[in-house]
């Protein structure tokens, strides 16, 4: 990408309401298996937009049920409207991110020269380059340890002490991602590992960069998992109708269930 052809949307067309929605149907379509919003996360005060979790049969050790269900992987995406959302103490963010760009570019210049230059480094044979992983922190090459630093210390100022930062500390999701409207934040703007998807204003979603697996332990999985469930009781009692004050639980009319209005082909 061009440092010049940056064009940041001020203005986005979707609201924060909708573009959780998006979200969800994206997962949805990811084949889901559980999910909800306003999930606690590190501690009570940081509560994920969104949290989803995907399971896979496992044979039962013990007693009961042949097979039982565990976790296969887990996600956490944070939903922004603006880039102020994303950042807001960082009030230079507009000008970090062109400087930004440029190490990235540098950094990705200076690999391919690695993967030229030092072909030992190169961990894993696969079909595809693009999915080969490669020991670069271990080159000899100076320039991308020099220019790796540089992003190490802009990205500290965008993301250090925020959200971002301390929801992935807290080691739950294999899978982060920022869900924004198309064109209010970049890839090269991303902290470590997040993945980004760009919501259009007619709701569809575009990914515009994948989310790395940060392979968390199976009993974070599970730490998530029980908080889906626990966040997810709240909408079960509001569809049954059942509202539970300190002292005591009431019994009010159940929301009627909308259905989609047919259209005629």
């Amino acid at each position: 990408m061009d440092q010049l052809s940056l064009e940041f949307n001020d203005r986005p067309a979707i609201s924060i309401k909708d573009l959780r929605r998006a979200v969800m149907a994206w997962l949805l379509d990811q084949n889901v298996n559980a999910m909800a919003d306003q999930i606690p996360t590190r501690i009570f005060k940081y509560k994920a937009d969104i949290a989803a979790c995907w399971t896979k049969t496992r044979k039962n050790p013990g007693r009961g049920i042949s097979k039982i269900l565990v976790p296969d992987r887990t996600a956490i995406i944070e939903c922004r409207r603006t880039r102020e959302e994303c950042w807001p103490d960082c009030s230079n963010s507009r000008e970090l991110s062109p400087t930004l760009l440029k190490l990235k570019q540098q950094r990705d210049a200076v690999q391919k020269k690695i993967r030229t230059d030092e072909p030992q480094l190169k961990l894993t044979d696969t079909l595809f380059e693009e999915y080969t992983d490669w020991e670069y922190e271990k080159s000899e090459n100076q320039l991308y340890h020099t220019v790796t630093k540089e992003i190490e210390k802009y990205e500290m100022a965008l993301y250090k002490g925020t959200r971002f930062e301390m929801i992935q500390k807290a080691d739950l999701a294999d899978f982060c991602w920022l869900a924004v409207p198309e064109n209010t934040v970049y890839p090269h703007e991303l902290a470590q590992n997040w993945g980004l998807l760009w919501v259009k204003a007619d709701m569809s979603i575009t990914v515009k960069i994948e989310a790395d697996d940060n392979k968390c332990p199976e009993l974070n999985k599970f730490h998530l998992i029980q908080n889906i469930a626990q966040s997810s009781m709240k909408d079960v009692l509001f569809s049954k109708g059942i509202y539970q004050t300190d002292d005591d639980v009431h019994f009010l009319p159940p929301p009627r269930r909308r259905r989609p209005k047919r259209t005629d082909s």
